[in-house]
């Protein structure tokens, strides 16, 4: 039987002309998951073999941690930073509804994040 496959690349900031950061999150139909994530410096390749269960909650563990990493530095940077009235805060919380990212297993404990314009979101 085949595995699943899935294939997403983006550019991260896709009209900059300063900027080739990218990603690219695929899962092979041998079952092998790599995450690149791309910038003018370098790049870093998470991957794991979906093929084994012990891998499987460790690339879920991964991508939480990295997904969780990610939400509080935009928060810290929106706390801390002066920033141009954007609707950044609105598209981060449309975002993640449409992963529906608030009944998944990826985030066991209950987070709360703090967001511009006083908002808080809770992934539960």
């Amino acid at each position: 039987m085949k595995s699943q496959i899935y294939n997403e690349k983006k550019f991260l900031l896709p009209d900059s002309p300063r900027s080739m950061a990218a990603y690219h999150a695929k899962v092979m139909e041998d079952g092998i998951m790599k995450l690149t994530i791309h910038d003018c410096k370098g790049s870093i390749q998470l991957h794991n073999n979906l093929n084994n269960h012990e891998e499987i909650t460790e690339s879920l563990e991964k991508l939480t941690n990295l997904a969780s990493g990610i939400l509080e530095l935009i928060c810290f940077i929106e706390k801390n930073y002066e920033i141009k009235p954007t609707d950044m805060s609105d598209f981060l919380l449309e975002q993640l509804h449409h992963l529906n990212l608030s009944g998944s297993d990826i985030l066991m404990k209950r987070r709360k994040f703090s967001i511009s314009r006083q908002r808080e979101l809770t992934i539960e």
